[in-house]
């Protein structure tokens, strides 16, 4: 397999030719060099040759550009083919002038958006925990909080229960035994919104907690290895 590269060492393209006929096909500020070495696929994958050869049935096991590239070694600076060291991180990109991984400011900034995401999910989620109130536990979803809230407008509003009202609903499927009096349902309804707003502005404390602390991160190690996950209620 013939591998060709560029100033840099990055390899740009490999065919299943000849050595002596690489010459003919080599662009302009390409080098090239044979590698006749067969590596297992567990380490390097399938790439189509650049140019295909009847002759020369392409190896299926060969190099490719993310996992190798051109290094100069010895007096002679020989052409050699070199595996990138491991990648700190998804957001690293290789410098052939430096040889380094490196992370740039638009790389960090594109990682601490990808966490930002990460943690909206996972608010939103939290968002969605159910709450306990007098020994029972209540869904705080959207819709639930919704109708807590229409409930209590019906009451102040019309002084009247709902039609056809049967007590609040478990989110095990049972129902709150109703109490005695319009007033004391009307006060039960407003304690229990009391108390999943309260679990959700919690929520958004820790929310913005977790914000703050990704902002001031400065490393791509810090930012793929900081646990957004501690803190919600349970």
């Amino acid at each position: 397999m013939i591998y060709f590269f560029d100033a840099f060492g990055r390899i740009t393209r490999c065919a299943s030719i000849p050595h002596d006929e690489a010459h003919f096909i080599a662009q302009d500020g390409e080098q090239w060099i044979q590698s006749d070495v067969n590596y297992s696929d567990e380490t390097h994958y399938i790439s189509a040759p650049a140019v295909p050869c009847a002759s020369a049935p392409a190896s299926p096991d060969i190099y490719s550009d993310e996992t190798h590239y051109i290094t100069y070694v010895g007096d002679y600076e020989t052409p050699t083919l070199t595996a990138f060291p491991a990648r700190p991180s998804d957001w690293h990109l290789w410098n052939y002038s430096t040889g380094q991984w490196e992370l740039s400011t638009e790389q960090r900034t594109a990682a601490r958006r990808a966490r930002y995401a990460e943690l909206s999910d996972v608010y939103a989620a939290s968002r969605e925990v159910p709450f306990g109130y007098d020994g029972y536990t209540l869904s705080c979803s959207d819709l639930h909080i919704d109708g807590i809230r229409c409930v209590v407008a019906q009451m102040e509003t019309n002084g009247l229960m709902p039609d056809e009202w049967n007590g609040w609903r478990t989110t095990g499927g049972t129902r709150m035994p109703g109490t005695s009096t319009l007033e004391s349902e009307l006060a039960r309804a407003k304690a229990m919104l009391a108390v999943a707003e309260g679990q959700r502005a919690r929520c958004l404390s820790v929310f913005w907690n977790h914000m703050d602390a990704i902002d001031a991160m400065t490393t791509a190690e810090d930012l793929s290895s900081y646990d957004i996950t501690t803190g919600w209620p349970t």
